[in-house]
């Protein structure tokens, strides 16, 4: 589910994208306070699980006691606690046919944003690796795709939309 809804804390955002994406969650009452152990159908197992950031940043308390101020960004991920946030960005949302836009991707170290050799880039049936730079130059057949990134260790990027020519 992309998209925004508010609440008072990181855990309140889970439950009201539920309602509005209609998706499943489970929470378990541990000594430790609330753990949101499902979402769905992926189930935390082991040392992967549901965590959560505010702003790119993980914070040191549950997702049930972070209040939360107005503007934060809560971003929920399924993996694991030392895996590393990404984002990607496009040099143009919009192309003309047989155009190119350059996909850049780049993950969070420490309070830099650097740029991710070798992550998969895909957009469509397509995928391309980025370079050294973190970069990918996208071309393809008009249409509109959904355009986002994955390397191991590093969770998912965000999603961009991109719009090639004139799609039917």
């Amino acid at each position: 589910c992309a998209g925004s809804t508010d609440g008072p804390t990181a855990l309140d955002i889970v439950k009201n994208a539920s309602i509005e994406c209609g998706f499943t969650y489970h929470i378990q009452q541990t000594s430790f306070g609330s753990y949101l152990d499902k979402i769905g159908s992926d189930e935390a197992a082991g040392l992967i699980g549901w965590l959560y950031l505010v702003n790119y940043i993980s914070p040191s308390i549950g997702a049930a006691d972070y209040i939360l101020n107005p503007g934060d960004s809560v971003l929920w991920y399924y993996g694991e606690f030392e895996w590393k946030p990404t984002r990607l960005t496009l040099s143009a949302t919009e192309i003309a046919s047989g155009n190119t836009s350059n996909a850049t991707v780049e993950y969070l170290s420490g309070t830099a944003w650097s740029p991710l050799a070798g992550a998969t880039v895909y957009f469509g049936a397509n995928d391309q690796t980025t370079d050294g730079s973190g970069v990918v130059a996208i071309t393809a057949p008009d249409g509109f795709y959904k355009v986002f990134s994955e390397k191991t260790g590093f969770f998912r990027s965000n999603g961009v939309l991109l719009k090639v020519g004139n799609p039917a």
